[in-house]
């Protein structure tokens, strides 16, 4: 997240251009419609964020039935349980 001193925002995106990679550092608090749409133009294929907002991004997807292709969901400050929980969501 973006904002109230979470610095964790910043490390990310400077981790994720020091090895090579495109960043489109979009806030946690983005309307899903819009990520999506940024998600979709832009051709991103990987999310980082905390479980929370990824997994209401999937609901978001699942209910309005947006189609995108996610190869890779990294995640941190929160904990995701095991195989038989949101996990599933996401997969």
């Amino acid at each position: 997240m973006a904002g109230n001193l979470w610095s964790s925002f910043l490390a990310i995106d400077c981790a994720v251009k020091s090895v090579g990679c495109f960043s489109a550092p979009i806030g946690g608090l983005t309307d899903p419609a819009l990520l999506f749409k940024y998600m979709k133009d832009l051709k991103l294929n990987v999310l980082v964020g905390l479980p929370s907002i990824i997994l209401s991004l999937a609901e978001y997807a699942i209910r309005t039935k947006v189609r995108l292709k996610v190869d890779k969901i990294f995640y941190a400050g929160e904990h995701v349980a095991g195989p038989n929980s949101s996990r599933r969501l996401l997969v």
